[in-house]
């Protein structure tokens, strides 16, 4: 075993540095994120006047630095080396120094464009991710501009200028903490237990047991009074008493819950959405006020009360933009024509007891929704912390109808957009926030070893989602149904468990549950030890099994799956040791050849954690 986990060790170091050759083959000269010397090289070349960088010059470094922050950040994930850590730390700070600089240049040289085009009322200039308006200073230019699909500010005569910054986070502190404890070496590294097995270890797969030692007339005199039958039956009674018990606990009515597909029914979709409507519509047409929004708008028009975001809860839902304003010396204007003079420093305008009206769009296109309506936050520039009721007053959500002209015919678009719009009297980051437990429970899981892949199909509250494990990398295997589209840019690409779980975030698949979601299932619960020790016959064994509706009903001590069309249980008897009543079936097999592949699939149940939060 010991050759086994320093192979695995030594093949990850080989698939980061495949990871990087990648990137470098697709022009990234930032690469490798924790290169020092790379770092500082650009960081030197945007800074140093004497590059007088054009304007090209700086969307193309801009780029570069802003991918770099994306790689760091999904490199950070599974690294567990302190070296490593400390060194991407200190190259993220360069990266962010870097941004700013070659922020403030770009905006000086739209600046000095502005000036020279002295006919123009307005200038608007924008790229993917960055841009940048500036308007003539006049009382009559009021209304709204549109920066990006997903932002809508208000043109207010006290401003001059508006920039806006389109970037995108995850949290990942979770994930960070459970790759870390559960490396992928993990798998192979069990410790068979000192004592002598008892006979009821009989059945337990030969990579577990070593000795063998107990009589078939003992093992089955035990069987007749543990066997999977008494345990179904006693776990069937208990379970009556237990929802009887529970149905009045609170966290049940908590969740959102989907209507179920009939029992036995097949999908053959690898990706079905079956969504509870979003916000339930009022009679009025134009707009949706629910009386849970005039409750929701009630309590946030409570000035002054500040909300941090629980993480642990809540989770970004689509972009964060970053909201600047600049200060720019004027020429008195002659003839309807205007010019400016460009202050060497390019103040960034404050708000002095003004607000400004900004308006998000909710993408109902790219992601994936609960029932809870969102809320917009806010985040200082020199602060980590958002913050709700902060800097962000008389927050209102509204739902619209769109309408398109077409041959000089008004038409009505029947898809809704759901906008929140906020008043915003400081300058910073602004992003809407969504609740991140919706998925829960999930419906299913099920898991095929096959010879070059294993399968993977996970069916959540929203979304059945079907992957495939190669090695080091998933994919997800092809996708159907009217949901296709908020997941079509990830259809078939590899990626690693870590940029993955990245994207799904990025899309509103939030399938990390995390110690609040666990608790709200404390009745699924099971124990630690046990969880990891089925995952373990599952992946070593290569056993293709499924969800199975009895392992709900049973206490912490006990699992059941489905196995060969059969419910299959394991069942602690005492710390370390284990009763696996899988038969025939339990048996270790070699249908997959890959040893990394299992250990793969490991990381992923131990991150998405099927047996405890599925109904």
């Amino acid at each position: 075993m010991e050759a086994l986990v320093e192979m695995i060790k030594n093949l990850k170091i080989e698939f980061d540095k495949e990871q990087q050759w990648n990137r470098y083959v697709d022009g990234d000269i930032l690469y490798d994120v924790t290169d020092e010397k790379s770092a500082n090289t650009v960081y030197s070349y945007v800074v140093d006047p004497e590059n007088n960088l054009s304007l090209e010059e700086t969307h193309k470094y801009f780029e570069y630095i802003m991918q770099a922050l994306t790689n760091l950040s999904v490199d950070a994930i599974d690294k567990i080396d302190n070296k490593w850590l400390e060194m991407a730390t200190k190259n993220r700070e360069v990266f962010l120094e870097a941004k700013a600089k070659i922020l403030k240049r770009w905006t000086g040289l739209i600046f000095e464009k502005c000036g020279a085009e002295s006919t123009k009322n307005e200038i608007f200039y924008q790229l993917e991710n960055l841009t940048l308006s500036f308007w003539r200073a006049s009382a009559e230019r009021k209304g709204k501009i549109i920066f990006f699909p997903g932002i809508h500010i208000e043109i207010v005569p006290f401003l001059q200028s508006i920039r806006v910054v389109q970037n995108y986070e995850q949290y990942t502190s979770e994930l960070h903490d459970v790759l870390k404890k559960y490396p992928l070496e993990f798998l192979y590294q069990y410790v068979e237990p000192e004592e002598e097995p008892e006979p009821y270890d009989e059945q337990v797969p030969e990579i577990f047991v070593e000795n063998k030692k107990a009589t078939k007339k003992k093992m089955k005199k035990k069987s007749s009074k543990k066997g999977l039958t008494n345990t179904i039956e006693l776990a069937l009674k208990s379970g009556e008493k237990r929802k009887k018990k529970q149905a009045h606990l609170s966290q049940r009515t908590l969740l959102s819950r989907s209507p179920s597909l009939k029992r036995g029914e097949h999908i053959r979709f690898n990706l079905y959405s079956d969504v509870t409507p979003i916000w339930k519509k009022s009679a009025g047409k134009g707009k949706m006020i629910s009386s849970t929004t005039r409750q929701y708008i009630s309590e946030r028009s409570n000035e002054g009360t500040e909300h941090k975001i629980d993480f642990g809860t809540e989770a970004f839902l689509g972009p964060i933009y970053h909201i600047s304003s600049f200060e720019s010396e004027r020429k008195s204007q002659k003839y309807g024509s205007w010019s400016i003079t460009l202050d060497a420093n390019l103040e960034e305008r404050k708000l002095n007891g003004e607000s400004i009206l900004v308006s998000l769009k909710v993408p109902v296109e790219e992601v994936f929704l609960g029932s809870n309506e969102p809320v917009v936050a806010f985040r200082d520039d020199t602060s980590t912390d958002w913050k709700k009721g902060v800097f962000t007053t008389h927050s209102q959500f509204d739902q619209s109808e769109q309408t398109n002209w077409k041959d000089n015919t008004l038409y009505k678009d029947h898809s809704d957009t759901f906008i929140v719009t906020t008043r915003l009297s400081k300058m910073g980051f602004v992003s809407l926030f969504q609740h991140n437990d919706f998925h829960y429970p999930y419906k299913s899981w099920q898991i095929v070893f096959d010879k070059d892949k294993i399968s993977l199909k996970l069916h959540t509250n929203v979304v059945e989602l079907a992957f495939v494990i190669e090695g080091y990398y998933f994919y997800l295997d092809t996708l159907t149904g009217d949901e296709f589209s908020k997941l079509r840019n990830l259809h078939q690409k590899r990626m690693s468990l870590s940029e993955l779980m990245m994207k799904l975030e990025r899309h509103g698949v939030h399938i990390t549950p995390n110690s609040d979601t666990i608790n709200k299932h404390r009745d699924t619960k099971k124990d630690l030890e046990l969880e990891i020790f089925t995952y373990r016959i599952i992946c070593l064994n290569q056993i293709n099994c499924e969800s199975c509706r009895m392992n709900s009903t049973v206490s912490s001590e006990t699992v059941v799956l489905t196995v060969d069309g059969a419910p299959r249980n394991i069942t602690t008897k005492a710390p370390g040791k284990y009763a696996v009543n899988f038969g025939d079936a339990g048996k270790k097999v070699k249908t997959h050849e890959n040893t990394v592949t299992p250990a793969t699939l490991f990381q992923f149940l131990m991150v998405t954690r099927p047996l405890i939060v599925t109904k």
